[in-house]
């Protein structure tokens, strides 16, 4: 189950879905990075609605695990047909919901 959810997450994330993420991102969502810690559903979107109107987005699923009420992706993201990056994220859920974000850079 979390799996499809963790599948429609990077669906929507790279295809820029705003209302889809809205979906699936839950009020009480935590996003940290390498960069930047980010509490509650409205300031992801902010964060990711600036991110989007200046970058082109192409991401690669590379390998999927799945443990407890967790998600671990190891990705490829390719930022501006120029920058490419190896990333890991862990995403949890709770109520059908992404509620904790964490990526690590790699």
């Amino acid at each position: 189950m979390t799996i499809r959810i963790a599948n429609k997450y990077f669906d929507y994330w790279s295809s820029k879905n705003m209302e889809g993420l809205d979906e699936i991102i839950h009020s009480d969502c935590i996003l940290e990075d390498w960069q930047t810690k980010i509490y509650g559903k409205a300031e992801i979107k902010n964060f990711n609605e600036a991110f989007f109107k200046t970058n082109i987005i192409n991401l690669k699923i590379n390998n999927m695990i799945e443990s407890n009420n967790e998600v671990w992706s190891y990705l490829t993201i390719k930022i501006n047909d120029e920058e490419v990056i190896e990333v890991v994220d862990i995403l949890s859920f709770s109520e059908n919901q992404v509620i904790n974000i964490k990526a690590f850079k790699g």
